[in-house]
């Protein structure tokens, strides 16, 4: 054993007045043992201690990194809502300083509108001591709106209550869920509702506080020829016009849809037939005065009106579309036969020789048809043809048909497509269907080398092979974009022979020749 030990023993024994000859050599010896063991123990317990010091801070170092540096934003504010510790996450979205927002009640960065929803929710952290999770606005420094979702759980330390906040920013989140909603209830060309948020509105809307409730449906005319002659994008931007235009006229309290490729239907709450009509009236007369390709354009409307809860809407909806399609019926000659008109004045209009000749085509090619022995029926029927010819041409563009010197490759190919379109669009009337394929055909050669089908002799129509001579003729003889210099009568004459058998009737240019020569 330690002699200092001992000695420090007995000094101690000393100070209490205890007799050393009370104790003897072996109690000393045993008293020393023990308290060395004491000792030891303290040390210990002491490096324990210090161990556990030093883990405790290196965890309370870990906890204010993880707090401090964490990306989601974290706040830590007393029971009356007083900021008392923050991240830099959150000093970010607050966009301020963290001396500035300390001490801050919290309430301040909630938006007013979700004031009341925070503090219930503070309270049931307080009071149950759970979790408890909400969704708000935050308002930050600079004004600017975040839609968070709060976290908030109960924390208590040294008889103290405090929560602490997690702000979870679901802004971006929102919007593009918000973004998707509208994509499954929006037509995507128009961005008007859809036939889905149609029938969700018609259920929602039928109760008495609406009535008399008016369903009214339109149908664009023309939109197949618009397709036909132009491409669908011309058919989209249509139907996209025609979309802008039932804006305009509606109200916004009125459920605009497009349920169909041409049809759309209009709820229209508190209101009544007469009213319904005047409405009707008004989007008729509305798009009477809009173009598209300066093509008119026309609309057929049906319109039926639920008074009371014993009718039914469906029965409403289907007497709205039978008198919609009723008023289309009824219209749809006249009105197809105007889109005919209107393209035909619009292409004179691009082209001034484009009127002159297609009447000179038409003045000869009657004469060819009286030597030929037509019948009345079928020279009104070339006639309308040669008149009609190259309607197909309103949907080139002019700085093809205009264009000086010989066409490409690619400008002929698109210039000879106009066959099929004045096909497609006169086909789609029946007062012009039986004319359409004498238009097809008329640029077909006898030989099998023409377009657009490659038809040898007798497949092709009798007239689409007059119209082929004529039109061949009128051509040479005339001045042209890609030829200042038109050929002499004889000239044109001699073309015609020389090709009289390949790509003319020899019948039809012989005929042609004799009405032609003075």
């Amino acid at each position: 054993m330690n002699d200092q030990l001992k000695d420090k023993i007995k000094a101690v024994l000393r100070e209490d007045n205890i007799e050393l000859e009370d104790l003897t050599q072996q109690s000393i010896d045993e008293l020393a043992q023990q308290i060395s063991v004491y000792h030891q123990e303290l040390y210990y317990q002491n490096q324990e201690l210090l161990r556990t010091q030093s883990s405790l801070r290196d965890s309370e170092n870990m906890f204010k990194s993880l707090f401090y540096n964490a990306p989601i934003p974290y706040v830590i504010y007393d029971e009356h809502g007083t900021i008392l510790m923050l991240n830099h996450s959150f000093e970010t979205l607050i966009n301020d300083r963290e001396a500035n927002i300390i001490r801050q009640d919290i309430a301040k960065y909630v938006h007013v509108n979700d004031q009341d929803q925070f503090y219930i929710g503070t309270r049931k952290v307080l009071k149950n001591k759970t979790p408890v999770e909400i969704e708000i606005i935050l308002v930050n420094s600079q004004q600017q709106h975040f839609d968070i979702q709060m976290t908030s759980s109960y924390w208590k330390h040294d008889n103290q209550s405090f929560i602490l906040s997690a702000l979870l920013n679901i802004t971006e989140l929102n919007n593009r869920t918000k973004e998707i909603e509208q994509l499954s209830i929006r037509d995507q060309l128009t961005d008007l509702f859809n036939r889905r948020y149609y029938e969700n509105a018609i259920v929602k809307i039928d109760n008495e506080l609406n009535y008399p409730i008016t369903i009214m449906m339109a149908d664009v005319n023309g939109l197949k020829i618009f397709n036909d002659t132009f491409g669908h994008e011309v058919g989209d931007e249509l139907l996209r016009v025609f979309s802008q235009s039932l804006k305009s006229v509606f109200r916004e309290n009125e459920i605009i849809t497009r349920t169909g490729g041409d049809e759309f239907v209009v709820i229209l709450p508190r209101c009544n037939e007469v009213e319904a009509e005047q409405i009707a009236n008004r989007l008729i007369k509305k798009i009477e005065n809009v173009e598209v390709n300066k093509i008119k354009l026309s609309v057929a409307v049906g319109y039926a009106t639920k008074e009371n809860a014993h009718q039914h809407l469906e029965q409403i909806h289907s007497l709205a579309e039978n008198r919609m399609y009723r008023n289309k019926t009824f219209m749809r000659e006249s009105k197809r036969n105007q889109i005919i008109t209107s393209m035909l004045q619009t292409l004179h209009e691009r082209f001034p020789n484009e009127k002159q000749h297609s009447e000179r085509i038409s003045e000869l090619s009657v004469k060819v048809a009286n030597e030929m022995n037509f019948s009345p029926y079928k020279i009104n029927r070339l006639k309308t043809a040669c008149l009609l010819h190259d309607i197909g041409k309103i949907a080139i563009e002019s700085s093809i048909l205009n264009k000086e010197g010989p066409l490409d490759k690619q400008e002929r190919e698109i210039v000879q497509k106009h066959p099929e379109i004045g096909y497609r669009i006169l086909k789609s009337v029946p007062e012009f269907s039986s004319v359409a394929e004498i238009i097809l055909f008329h640029h077909e050669r006898v030989d099998g080398k023409g377009y657009p089908e490659g038809l040898t002799d007798k497949s092709i129509p009798i007239e689409s092979k007059i119209i082929s001579v004529v039109d061949s003729y009128d051509a040479m003889v005339s001045s042209r974009p890609y030829r200042k210099n038109p050929l002499t009568h004889q000239q044109a004459i001699n073309e015609l022979i020389t090709n009289s058998g390949t790509q003319f009737d020899k019948n039809i240019v012989n005929i042609f020749i004799k009405i032609i020569t003075p």
